[in-house]
């Protein structure tokens, strides 16, 4: 088996195999460290004490615990995780050697107890350690595929460690194996300090990384303690599920203890029954687990253990317990007992590091903690403290109770379940928010406020002026008319241009003789026609004068008058006059009349727009008056104009202003548009634009039938309608789910064919390409939300349009929460292929010759645009296969762009002799 087919096995890249394998042989090492001791220590309890002290175990183990928890609470905020791991796990063989020898040299039987419980809290600190490390290394994606991987490392060392024990207990005898164990630490720690040596990891980046974190005040006690409602339900799904393990281990005991006598025969079997459990375990996690967790998703897949449980446990409640040997209890509960293992370490355990993969990393590394850690010792003081009543009150606890306990746990186990995929998503959700500032209310009625406001309108800078008289006129303030007046009178032009435009906003009369006085006065001309304008707005008889001096007057004063003249506040017999005036520029021969007399129109209000707008049109008029005619009409929204816009779009020299006369069309435009087949697609892929700034159903009908009939890029015509918030239930068979499976389709061949470019060294085209899926992926991400919802998706769609690549994999995993799981199986490996195309897998390592591609590309028009099909033909004029520009030049292209066209040309030319 090659390394390409062995990554594809256990659903790894080949980026990631060097840290994946390293990992691996870390969890293998230590792997045997625990089976070695699991299995003598239990070994010993069981030889030298009854089970009934088994309760008393998880007590002492749970005591030791709440200590040491608090312990790894504060070295974990002190240290960074690579020095954590190490520390744990030396930790463990110093601790461990000094029990052993105290163990041979005072052979006192508390000490075995202590052993028991020794062996238990070292397993959850170095499994805290080496998965906090883990839980950095990669993401919430990458973790669904990885983490059921290297938690196997440790299943294969185990199952190996038992069958050794089984083996060699008679022999060697218990200490040396104790002793084994402490070798296999130490192997560990040296395997660590490799992997830290690894180029591939930015060590730096968590060396440095701090620890502490600033969390909001609660009152809320649960909720300073777990700090998230998330791992506040996992915790609870952990100690459900610690209970009942600890439950049926210790039933399981009690038959094994009911059955075998001395130490190593105990030891024996207990080595082959959870070797037996390893090896079924390893099978499944290296094989099924990852496949599983993405086939089910996380929900389906918590759901998993605990239904088989109950399974079992109503099968063992209602079959036949009568045995001539009295064995079948113990093959049941030990069956129970595989099961329990090997679902804890295949599913439960996979899932539970997944779950907390989108929150933050110091959350993340307070969720393993206390998931896993803070809620052992509880669960054992629990499970310690009932079976010790209980064997105190009865003597001995029946099967059938057991069996009812287990049940009643595991409905509640059902019932955090669903709680913990509500908060999930909202993690999920939460953790791709974009972050936002609140404005702080100013409270412009406090008169301190109004102080502060008049004293910056006269001793700030110009702009700070502006703001302050802003806010005054808001703040409804009485004296606000005065003041202006007043600050009208400052040199500051820029104030002094404000106060003008709120004075002909408010029509201030009385502000008259201060605006004469500026006119007057000033020396900046802007300032002047600004002061003309005023006056011509607040005082009719002056309109009325400079009407009759029409012919005394510049065309900006010209403008300026009639702009006046024609609004509401003037003379009935003004505005007559006025629109005259207007007429006559429209219909002289001078450029610039024209051009003033669409300006005015456009400013105005007035009735002879559109006769203005039409004696224009007759006239041969220059190219920068008729693109301005083409603007105005479409800002009059004169539809009778749309023939001329048409005509215009195919002209280079008028197309920009007839797009803009489009534009400002918008709702009256397509309830006058010609019938498709009339259109040229460059006019269809303007239009498609231009309906999804158009809120209407007509704009809409458009878009829809765009689809159905495929005229354009569907890319264009869904983030049309994406921008105008369209929505359907998805139902088959309609436009909108039909073209969700294409583009899905498009993008699986489009992945592969990145691959065979990318093999070839084509940079460029695959570049090409690669923007090609990222464009694929927005138009299947808008499809996807109009028909699942809107606001599930719409920040997946927002981080897809940055390229927010780093934070992609959490908008995949709400993704996956939000929409059918069929749709998602088959959209998940071009996701994943987005987020690092390197790491992902190539379908051929074998350089297949560039015909292929290019006939690929070529030989599909409607799924490649023009710039990828023009790179192709760029590409293959440097390919030295013989015959590839004849296949080339079969393919048809009846839409080409003048880019294609150009390119196409440019190669066929210059390499006639090999057509």
């Amino acid at each position: 088996m090659n390394k390409n087919s062995l990554y594809k096995l256990l659903n790894i890249h080949a980026a990631e195999a060097p840290v994946v394998f390293r990992l691996l042989g870390i969890q293998a090492v230590l792997g045997l460290a625990t089976a070695f001791l699991s299995s003598s220590s239990y070994a010993l309890f069981l030889y030298h004490f009854p089970i009934t002290n088994a309760p008393k175990v998880y007590l002492l183990a749970a005591f030791i615990l709440f200590p040491v928890n608090a312990l790894y609470a504060r070295m974990d905020l002190k240290l960074n995780s690579k020095k954590l791991l190490q520390l744990s796990i030396v930790f463990a063989a110093v601790s461990m050697g000094l029990l052993l020898i105290l163990w041979v040299t005072i052979q006192s039987e508390w000490l075995v107890l202590l052993l028991v419980a020794w062996n238990l809290m070292l397993y959850m600190v170095v499994g805290y350690a080496y998965w906090g490390l883990a839980s950095l290394l990669f993401n919430v994606r990458e973790s669904r595929r990885i983490f059921s991987v290297i938690g196997a490392g440790d299943l294969p060392a185990k199952a190996g460690g038992y069958y050794v024990v089984a083996v060699l207990s008679s022999v060697t005898g218990i200490n040396a194996i104790m002793a084994a164990a402490i070798v296999f630490f130490l192997i560990a720690f040296f395997l660590c300090k490799k992997l830290f040596s690894h180029s591939a990891i930015d060590w730096e980046s968590y060396e440095s990384e701090s620890h502490h974190v600033t969390h909001e005040p609660t009152g809320n006690w649960s909720m300073r303690f777990f700090k998230n409602k998330l791992i506040q339900w996992i915790s609870a799904l952990s100690l459900v599920a610690y209970m009942v393990f600890y439950i049926v281990e210790f039933t399981f005991l009690s038959e094994v203890k009911i059955r075998y006598k001395s130490a190593h025969e105990l030891a024996s079997f207990i080595g082959l029954f959870l070797a037996t459990g390893r090896l079924v375990s390893i099978f499944v996690k290296l094989l099924f687990t990852s496949r599983l967790i993405n086939r089910l998703g996380l929900v389906k897949s918590l759901l998993i253990t605990p239904v088989l449980i109950l399974l079992i446990a109503f099968g063992v409640l209602l079959m036949p317990m009568a045995d001539p040997n009295g064995k079948t209890y113990l093959y049941a509960f030990g069956l129970m007992a595989i099961f329990c293992e090997v679902l804890r370490n295949t599913i439960q355990e996979p899932v539970f590091f997944i779950l907390f993969q989108p929150l933050n990393i110091h959350l993340r590394l307070k969720g393993h903690l206390v998931a896993k850690g803070y809620v052992f010792p509880p669960a054992l003081l629990i499970v310690g403290t009932g079976l010790s009543v209980s064997l105190y009150l009865y003597d001995h606890i029946s099967i059938t109770t057991i069996l009812w306990v287990v049940a009643s746990l595991i409905m509640f186990w059902l019932f955090t379940i669903r709680k913990i995929s509500l908060h999930y998503f909202d993690v999920v959700q939460r953790s791709i928010q974009k972050g936002f500032f609140s404005g702080i209310a100013l409270f412009l009625n406090e008169d301190s406020v109004i102080d502060k406001l008049l004293k910056k309108t006269r001793t700030g800078k110009a702009l700070e002026r502006i703001h302050a008289l802003n806010l005054l006129e808001r703040s409804n303030f009485d004296g606000i008319e005065n003041l202006m007046n007043e600050l009208l009178l400052v040199d500051e032009p820029r104030l002094q241009h404000y106060i003008l435009k709120r004075i002909q906003h408010y029509h201030y009369a009385g502000s008259l003789d201060r605006v004469w006085h500026l006119k007057n006065t000033s020396s900046d001309f802007s300032l002047i026609e600004a002061a003309y304008q005023t006056i011509c707005l607040l005082d009719n008889n002056y309109i009325g004068a400079e009407l009759n001096e029409w012919h005394n007057l510049n065309n900006t004063y010209r403008k300026l008058l009639l702009i006046s003249a024609c609004s509401k506040t003037a003379k009935q017999e003004q505005i007559v006059k006025a629109e005259d005036k207007l007429f006559q520029l429209a219909l002289s021969q001078q450029e610039e009349d024209q051009l003033l007399s669409l300006y005015i129109i456009e400013e105005v209000a007035t009735e002879l727009q559109h006769r203005v707008l039409a004696s224009l049109r007759q006239n041969e008029l220059p190219d920068n008056v008729y693109n301005r005619l083409l603007d105005v009409a479409g800002k009059l929204e004169a539809i009778d104009f749309l023939p001329e816009i048409w005509q215009a779009l195919a002209f280079p020299k008028y197309k920009q202003n007839a797009l803009l006369a489009l534009n400002s069309l918008k709702e009256k435009l397509f309830e006058a548009l010609p019938p498709l087949t009339e259109l040229t697609i460059n006019a269809l892929e303007h239009l498609a634009v231009i309906a999804g700034k158009t809120k209407n159903q007509s704009a809409t009908a458009f878009l829809l039938s765009l689809l159905r009939n495929n005229s354009i890029s569907p890319a264009v015509i869904t983030n049309s309608l994406w921008q105008q918030q369209y929505s359907e239930t998805p139902v088959p068979g309609s436009s909108i789910y039909e073209q969700t499976s294409k583009i899905i389709a498009q993008l699986v061949m489009k992945k592969e064919l990145w691959h065979r470019t990318d093999n070839l060294n084509h940079s460029k085209l695959a570049n090409a390409i690669f923007s090609e899926i990222e464009n694929d992926c927005m138009a299947v991400f808008q499809l996807l939300a109009i028909q699942y919802g809107r606001q599930k998706l719409v920040r997946v769609i927002e981080i897809m349009e940055m390229r927010q690549y780093g934070r992609m994999h959490n908008a995949i995993e709400l993704l996956e929460l939000s929409i059918p799981r069929n749709l998602f199986l088959q959209l998940q490996d071009v996701l994943d292929f987005i987020t690092n195309p390197k790491k992902a897998f190539s379908i051929n390592k074998m350089q297949e010759p560039f015909v292929f591609i290019a006939s690929s590309i070529l030989g599909n028009p409607a799924k490649f645009n023009d710039w990828t099909k023009s790179l192709t033909w760029w590409v293959a004029a440097r390919e030295t296969t013989p015959g590839i520009l004849p296949v080339l030049a079969s393919f048809t292209d009846y839409n080409q762009s003048p880019i294609l066209k150009e390119t196409k040309d440019f190669v066929i030319s210059h390499n006639h002799n090999l057509l």
